[in-house]
């Protein structure tokens, strides 16, 4: 800033408590989230938050903005979300956001439908998901009357209580086409290997990967992949280096 009457020029920093850009945190949990907050960024005026110490100091130029960056891990999965148009007619996946009878589901129990489904359960699945959730209630000794959903990180709890290792992807629009992008891959354990789609707090069942999408990506490696060549590449692709297999 620089005095109007002295030119003297003062600087000051960023900090979590002065001159905020942001009136109150955005929650950012995919990719058209983040492309929003980046488009109303670029069209803010900064000057309007400026606090100057009295009326004889004016704005010279923005040096730098500080963004804090909270991440918010284990947050529970499973409730409805409204979904984009490119998961809904995905021919791959099982959206899962009405019943059979066209009712909205209003539970937490999406991952339970997906086991469901995964075992040959019809779409109408409602008694295999309820045995499903009883038998993970049960052996979890869960004490909450309401059942939020499960965390990615109790997604391990649930592949060792029904034997069955669970991927998860998170399909996005990339230049209109669509990617797919590993959330979390299993331990490998059991023989069996069930496939869900995520996106926000929402599971979809995916019950044909190459109807699913053809673009695969994995963040740690930064590689597109066909469905055919990416299940090889996760086998031979460890934290520090990747091999390529076309």
């Amino acid at each position: 800033m620089r005095n109007v009457e002295t030119d003297q020029l003062r600087y000051f920093y960023g900090s979590l408590g002065n001159a905020r850009m942001l009136d109150f945190a955005v929650l950012i949990s995919n990719q058209e989230d983040l492309r929003s907050f980046l488009e109303n960024i670029c069209n803010f005026d900064m000057r309007e938050k400026i606090e100057r110490p009295d009326t004889k100091w004016v704005l010279v130029t923005i040096i730098n903005i500080i963004f804090f960056v909270s991440l918010l891990p284990n947050i529970p999965i499973g409730g409805g979300v409204k979904l984009p148009s490119f998961i809904i007619n995905n021919k791959g996946l099982h959206d899962l956001v009405k019943c059979c009878k066209g009712r909205e589901y209003v539970d937490n129990l999406r991952l339970f439908r997906c086991l469901a489904l995964f075992d040959d359960a019809s779409l109408d699945c409602e008694r295999a998901t309820k045995d499903k959730f009883y038998k993970y209630w049960h052996e979890q000794k869960l004490n909450s009357n309401k059942f939020a959903g499960v965390t990615l990180r109790e997604l391990i709890d649930v592949e060792d209580v029904f034997e069955i290792n669970v991927v998860v992807y998170a399909l996005e629009l990339d230049d209109r086409f669509p990617k797919a992008t590993v959330v979390q891959l299993s331990r490998k354990k059991y023989e069996r290997t069930m496939c869900v789609n995520l996106h926000e707090s929402h599971f979809s069942c995916i019950f044909d990967v190459s109807k699913y999408c053809q673009r695969y990506e994995r963040p740690r490696c930064s590689e597109f992949w066909t469905s055919k060549h990416f299940h090889r590449h996760v086998r031979a692709c460890d934290e520090l280096y990747c091999i390529v297999l076309y």
